[in-house]
């Protein structure tokens, strides 16, 4: 569930004036707390970018994080930092923050490492603020009955669901029964009775075919691609795709929109839609574009990943617009330790 515009601007207002994130070093530390609890904390940790202005840093990052989604079922990334941010800022800002993790569904309570806790206890009749949770013991009370503790860790003590492991067990079983079937019978005829097993309707979409080690195909799995992007380019060579918004400007964002055939004006959060390749992330969707554009930059150097040490600032500068590291509308300085974004390949 993407952030709202207005929640979208608030959060980043709150991140931005707090005086923890105005230096490169401590918005590092920062998001390495707030994504800590997180499985992917060390993969989401590898795409930040520290430098820039506090604004657009922050505006990257919360555009970052809300377009990552959710990092674990049912929780999006971004309530980990609203999580964290939450002790660091005053009441006001408290409140705004449970007003927009209530809307994305943030677990409960919303406090740093105990973001994954479920909180148990019934609302203060006659009242809405939730209970400063922060300064609550971790563990419950030893005098506690044991039932109630029980009711605490029911999570633990659920049996064991065999269902899916045996229905994968006799699936991967037929599987191999009919490749072995497929295999006794002759070459020309194998065609045909595989399309008397297995009835799978022609079809135009890209298909996949599972192999066994002896190289006998079994079943060929249908995969519905992505629609064709609008053709053309817009400003400043862009072509139609699914972006991260925070790297487009209003002209690139205007350009697509009108490209799908939609009238009036996008929201500032719009970033295109999925079609042709899609490189698994609106970030990576936007640099495999910037790479295909090839513009070339000083020194001959085309957009691509380098090492830091060797670039010039002036093509490290480069860089640094072509992939929009400061947001769209740019005039940002690049850090001195970018080196630009490796160009990825087809999935």
């Amino acid at each position: 569930m993407p952030l709202n515009a207005d929640d979208f601007k608030r959060l980043v207002e709150i991140l931005a004036g707090w005086p923890g994130w105005r230096l490169e070093r401590d918005r590092l530390d920062f998001m390495e707390e707030a994504l800590r609890p997180s499985p992917r904390a060390h993969n989401l940790l590898g795409q930040f970018i520290p430098g820039g202005n506090s604004h657009n840093t922050a505006v990257r990052a919360v555009s970052w994080l809300d377009q990552f989604q959710e990092d674990i079922p049912d929780r999006e990334v971004t309530c980990l930092l609203i999580a964290a941010l939450r002790s660091k800022v005053g009441r006001r800002e408290q409140a705004d923050l449970d007003a927009i993790a209530g809307r994305l569904n943030c677990p409960v309570p919303i406090s740093g490492s105990s973001l994954e806790q479920e909180n148990n206890e019934e609302p203060k009749a006659g009242g809405t603020t939730p209970p400063d949770i922060e300064h609550m013991p971790p563990d419950p009370e030893p005098d506690k009955p044991d039932s109630e503790n029980q009711q605490n860790s029911g999570r633990q003590q659920k049996p064991r669901n065999w269902t899916i492991p045996v229905v994968l067990g006799l699936l991967i079983g037929s599987v191999s029964c009919a490749a072995t079937v497929l295999a006794l019978v002759p070459e020309a005829q194998r065609g045909d009775l595989f399309k008397t097993l297995f009835p799978i309707a022609a079809s135009s979409t890209a298909t996949a075919t599972i192999a066994t080690p002896d190289g006998v195909p079994t079943i060929a799995l249908t995969a519905s691609p992505l629609p064709p992007c609008p053709e053309g380019t817009g400003p400043n060579g862009i072509k139609a795709g699914n972006y991260n918004p925070y790297r487009l400007t209003d002209d690139e964002r205007q350009w697509m929109w009108q490209a799908w055939g939609f009238e009036g004006e996008p929201n500032e959060t719009w970033g295109g839609m999925p079609c042709g390749t899609d490189y698994g992330s609106p970030d990576l969707n936007f640099f495999a574009m910037v790479c295909e554009r090839g513009n070339v930059g000083p020194e001959g150097y085309v957009p691509g990943g380098y090492d830091p040490q060797s670039l010039s600032q002036s093509v490290r500068q480069f860089l640094w617009d072509e992939f929009r590291e400061g947001g769209g509308e740019g005039g940002e300085i690049a850090a001195v330790g970018y080196g630009g974004q490796r160009c990825p390949s087809s999935p």
